[in-house]
C-alpha cells in the first residue's frame, strides 16, 4: 500500500520528504544533527547535507519506510518530522518523530504521535505500531506509556514499545 505524499489529521499536515521544499529540507537536516534531538537516535552521528539529499532521494523508490515533515495547521509552521521504518509486509511499522526544539515542551508531541498512528490504523496502512526508544529518554518512553503502548521488552540500549490497532 502506497503513503499519501500529503495527509492532514485534526491539527497537522504531514509532507513526505520527497515532496519538501529545499528549505524545510535544510530545517529537518539541521534539526537531526541537533545534538539534544540526533542523541536519542540509533544514528547518532552527523549527517553531511550531500548524505541528507540522497536519503530523501532514495525515499524516492522504497515501499519500506516513509518520513513527513509535520506543520501546524493553524499557522503552517513546521515543528518536526514523523516516520515509520521498517513498515514489514504484515502490518507493523516502527514509528519515530522528532520535534524542532522551538516546538518543543508544547504538546505537540503528544498529540502529533497520536494523530499520525490513529491515521495509520483508520487508513489500513499499520495495524501494529512499534517503537524502541534510548534507554536514557524517559520522557518518550513515559509518552508511549500514556498513550497506550505495551513495553514489550528491554536491553541495554533500547526499551521496546508495541501499540496493537483495536
Amino acid at each position: 500500500m502506497k503513503f499519501p505524499d500529503t495527509f492532514e489529521t485534526a491539527h497537522f499536515r504531514f509532507v513526505n520528504y520527497t515532496k519538501l521544499s529545499l528549505d524545510d529540507s535544510k530545517k529537518v537536516w539541521n534539526a537531526r544533527n541537533n545534538p539534544e534531538i540526533s542523541k536519542y537516535m540509533v544514528n547518532t552521528d552527523f549527517i553531511p547535507w550531500e548524505n541528507h539529499l540522497a536519503f530523501i532521494n532514495g525515499l524516492r523508490s522504497r515501499n519500506d519506510r516513509v518520513y513527513y515533515g509535520v506543520y501546524v495547521l493553524q499557522d503552517n509552521t513546521m515543528i518536526g518530522s514523523q516516520g515509520v521504518n521498517p513498515i514489514e509486509d504484515n502490518g507493523t511499522g516502527e514509528s519515530g518523530l522528532y520535534l524542532f526544539p522551538e516546538a518543543q515542551g508544547k504538546g505537540y508531541g503528544k498529540l502529533m504521535k497520536q494523530e499520525f498512528i490513529l491515521f495509520l490504523f483508520e487508513q489500513g496502512f499499520l495495524n501494529v505500531v512499534t517503537e524502541k526508544v534510548k534507554i536514557d529518554n524517559a520522557r518518550n518512553q513515559q509518552l508511549n506509556l500514556r498513550l497506550g503502548f505495551k513495553q514489550v521488552r528491554t536491553d541495554g540500549e533500547f526499551v521496546y514499545f508495541e501499540l496493537r490497532k483495536h
